[in-house]
């Protein structure tokens, strides 16, 4: 049987090691004779439009995160440094600790909870590897007091018991491994797969440590419903257009002809498909995971290619994050607008104001604290009944919001 309170005491006796040995001596020693931090300062400055959504006191400590995994990596700076005299000549205790940090590599870790066996242990499994790993944090269960959490982002090192994280601790309330997964494919095109994706990750961890500014997005509902984006594509030389409408609603329009249904076309689903006959592709797009499975069923017998599963599958939040962080406008659904209707005059004020009052509303709820709805509706001459309902219809808070909007 596990003694967790055993591995407990030699964590906390290997994490007052790593504040002697690394925050206050290696990392300094290290980073200067290699010109760590003016390399990480480098990195980021490709995000310099967006650090200023950096949680308080990040950049210190990501500094420091950045330098420890240079050492301590595969293939990294420990081994050098551990025949540096003046290392060589630290506390017999500290270069042993340093020697045991540096026979496992540390690394990276998207990772999720599986389990938790005692207060502070929890057994992780990497998103993209599959590996599951005891890991001790006091940290994580004070994150988790707070709020949800979908998917944990940690430098993790092995001290022979068991892993410990080392400097902050990512936690996202709205990103999970295939948000992080599309994040990294927009970031570069070569990251094809979960191994190039870890080997970027090797090589430069800076841009998945900017993923901490959108951290806080919060997860959208809608009845009931994880709101994300869901997309599918497969070849289709022809359809049976007057089978099909039968069955769903058909619509043409240069070229393009869009299949919605009475139920699964609706919101919260939004699920329609495309059929391109230029390209001979059908593509089929949702706003609901259930929306996309439902509608791919129905489509079956009239695109027997079509994926049952989403080729992407990606959080609003996410696309909002890219825009930001990368500056990249996502377009998922490219057919969408060929059927969009001119609004009436009035109909195009309504959906600026309702606009304006969506992005009023976004930053309240970035920093956790419910809008003010008398502002935004004073702002957008709608009124504040109008304003709680479209909050909710998006963001699935409606009786936070109407208790703030009405005190």
């Amino acid at each position: 049987m596990t003694d967790y309170n055993k591995i407990r005491r030699f964590c906390e006796q290997e994490s007052r090691l790593t504040a002697e040995v690394l925050d206050n001596f290696l990392l300094y020693y290290a980073g200067e004779k290699e010109k760590l931090p003016k390399e990480f300062i480098s990195l980021l400055m490709r995000f310099r439009h967006a650090i200023g959504g950096m949680p308080s006191g990040w950049i210190p400590s990501i500094t420091s995160q950045f330098i420890a995994h240079r050492l301590f990596k595969s293939g990294g700076l420990i081994k050098k440094y551990l025949n540096h005299v003046t290392v060589k000549n630290l506390d017999p205790k500290q270069y042993t600790f340093l020697q045991l940090l540096s026979d496992t590599p540390w690394r990276f870790s998207f990772s999720e909870i599986r389990s938790q066996p005692a207060p502070d242990f929890y057994e992780m499994e990497d998103v993209f590897t599959g590996e599951r790993f005891l890991l001790f944090s006091k940290g994580i269960g004070q994150i988790l007091a707070e709020h949800k959490v979908l998917l944990w982002f940690n430098l993790v090192g092995f001290n022979g018991h068991c892993w410990q994280t080392y400097g902050p601790i990512g936690n996202f309330q709205s990103f999970d491994a295939d948000d992080v997964f599309f994040y990294a494919t927009e970031l570069d095109r070569s990251i094809t797969s979960e191994a190039t994706l870890f080997n970027y990750l090797e090589k430069n961890p800076v841009p998945f440590m900017m993923l901490m500014t959108g951290a806080s997005y919060p997860l959208i509902m809608n009845n009931g419903y994880e709101v994300v984006q869901v997309c599918g594509e497969s070849p289709l030389k022809t359809i049976n257009i007057s089978e099909l409408q039968k069955k769903f609603t058909v619509e043409h329009a240069h070229g393009v002809t869009r299949i919605s249904h009475l139920q699964w076309s609706d919101p919260p689903h939004l699920a329609e498909a495309y059929y391109e006959e230029k390209s001979e592709t059908i593509s089929l797009t949702a706003l609901t995971d259930s929306g996309y499975k439902n509608m791919a069923g129905l489509l079956k017998e009239f695109a027997p290619d079509l994926p049952a599963e989403p080729d992407v599958r990606v959080h609003l939040p996410m696309i909002t994050f890219i825009k930001d962080v990368l500056k990249k406008d996502i377009t998922l659904t490219p057919h969408a607008h060929l059927f969009e209707k001119t609004p009436e005059p009035a109909d195009a004020e309504m959906m600026d104001n309702l606009n304006v009052a969506l992005q009023m509303a976004l930053p309240y709820v970035n920093s956790g604290v419910a809008p003010d709805l008398d502002a935004i509706a004073k702002k957008t001459g709608l009124p504040v009944d109008t304003v709680a309902d479209l909050l909710q219809h998006v963001m699935g808070k409606v009786e936070k919001l109407k208790k703030k909007g009405r005190k």
